[in-house]
């Protein structure tokens, strides 16, 4: 079997299933895409730091301040060199009704402060893929 790197490039939150996209990046040069499913709800850590990018969000598409109440559910990666990671997200409200928004893709360069988070929830997948995480 050949080495190879992974790279986590998009989460996916739902109730009773969530999904981990990812690359690996095999020796010989050929990438595999891969997709991880977690089912039950995802480790508090993962959720609570997905929501620490509610901010960038809020700030981003200039929501109303009630969207601090919102989850961010969905986040695609966008790797940046020593930048970082640029990112989008997707998050979503529920008042009366359940209200979801796209942020556009928002450059490492622009989120330096945010960069220490990013990588915390990296973390927290490949913990999530490991089997260090979710239901057992």
């Amino acid at each position: 079997m050949s080495e190879m790197t992974e790279t986590i490039q998009k989460i996916k939150i739902g109730g009773s299933k969530s999904t981990i996209w990812l690359n690996r990046y095999m020796q010989d040069g050929s990438i595999e895409e891969v997709q991880f499913h977690v089912r039950g709800k995802v480790h508090p850590d993962l959720q609570d730091s997905l929501n620490q990018l509610m901010s960038i969000l809020i700030e981003e598409t200039r929501l109303a301040d009630d969207w601090n109440e919102g989850a961010i559910i969905g986040l695609n990666l966008k790797p940046q060199g020593e930048e970082g990671y640029g990112i989008q997200a997707t998050a979503k409200l529920e008042v009366e009704r359940t209200i979801s928004i796209n942020s556009r893709t928002i450059q490492a360069y622009e989120i330096p402060q945010h960069q220490a988070t990013i990588k915390k929830i990296i973390k927290e997948c490949e913990a999530c893929i490991n089997g260090k995480r979710g239901d057992k």
